[in-house]
């Protein structure tokens, strides 16, 4: 058995900061797997969903920077030894 003690997470908040909304866009459409899924359906261009993204973000956070809060949780804990 492997023995963990001490164990805590820590919320981190940070602000995350985008030099503009069409960064933000792109790195959402293209910077993770929801490209796949936009070319897997094949009903809509992707550079069609940058686009609305772009537009919709432009509308709530302004055009440049783009700041938006994120978090991380950070696990730490204190091992008793060797597994049995």
């Amino acid at each position: 058995m492997v023995g963990f003690h001490d164990i805590e997470a820590t919320i981190v908040p940070k602000v995350g900061v985008s030099p503009s909304s069409r960064d933000t866009a792109l790195g959402l459409v293209y910077g993770n797997p929801l490209i796949t899924a936009i070319r897997e359906r094949g009903t809509i261009d992707a550079d069609t969903v940058v686009n609305e993204i772009d537009r919709a973000v432009g509308l709530e956070c302004g055009r440049a920077p783009v700041r938006g809060p994120m978090q991380a949780i950070v696990f730490t804990a204190a091992h008793r030894g060797k597994p049995d």
